[in-house]
């Protein structure tokens, strides 16, 4: 399971060729009531705002919270209430949908990581065809670390939401068929009602093309009726 580490680690780390900077972080889950589910708290030095909260588009949403609200957060190791201070825009969501920044002093007390911790180390590397090699370099310096590269984190991603897509693919096959089925029957011959007014059409003096025309246009008013309720 994940554990916390000594943020001096960062020091042998800023030496390697190619990290331009290490940072320290303090997050990580705490379970919200109002919601019924977990927020990621983060924390970020803020000189004389430690009441302050910047809250994520997705909770303050769910929440209806506006800046100057109160929002309170209690954990096993700390009860606080916080005013929020700022609400990210929603075109930070898939970043910060269900994020809290707090001070880091105070993340610290929620999340109950002590002084001389840190949740993890955040490493930037340019230019970013370094990252393989540095990762491997991490794995030795640092062997009971586990390194963890963006794009990993971005093909993990990848192949969830492909898994989901395919286990939705698979539900609806069922559908796809009866669907062909349908059109199948459909366009295999035409019913008794179908036969009889196209026989009084013809007695009546339409001609074949024009039969056809009108069958073609009902078609595609249900087509486009249907496709559009689909969308």
């Amino acid at each position: 399971r994940p554990a916390l580490i000594d943020p001096a680690r960062a020091d042998e780390i800023r030496g390697l060729l190619g990290v331009r900077e290490v940072s320290p972080r303090v997050w990580g889950y705490v379970y919200l009531g109002a919601l019924e589910g977990n927020v990621v708290v983060f924390g970020e030095p803020r000189e004389g705002q430690r009441d302050r909260v910047t809250v994520g588009p997705g909770v303050a949403r769910l929440l209806g919270l506006r800046v100057g609200d109160r929002l309170a957060l209690s954990t096993p190791s700390h009860q606080a209430v916080y005013r929020v201070g700022e609400i990210l825009p929603a075109g930070t969501s898939l970043l910060a949908h269900d994020a809290l920044l707090v001070d880091t002093r105070e993340a610290r007390l929620l999340l109950g990581i002590p002084e001389d911790r840190v949740t993890d180390l955040a490493i930037d590397v340019f230019p970013p065809e370094e990252v393989p090699v540095i990762a491997e370099e991490l794995g030795q310096r640092l062997p009971t670390a586990r390194v963890v590269a963006q794009g990993d984190l971005a093909r993990l991603y990848e192949l969830t939401f492909d898994a989901r897509g395919g286990v939705l693919g698979a539900l609806l096959l069922p559908a796809l068929a009866a669907l062909l089925l349908l059109a199948w029957e459909r366009l295999s011959g035409l019913s008794l009602e179908e036969r009889r007014e196209i026989g009084v059409l013809k007695a009546v003096g339409w001609a074949t093309e024009d039969v056809l025309a009108v069958r073609m246009i009902e078609a595609g008013l249900v087509a486009l009726f249907g496709t559009a309720l689909g969308l």
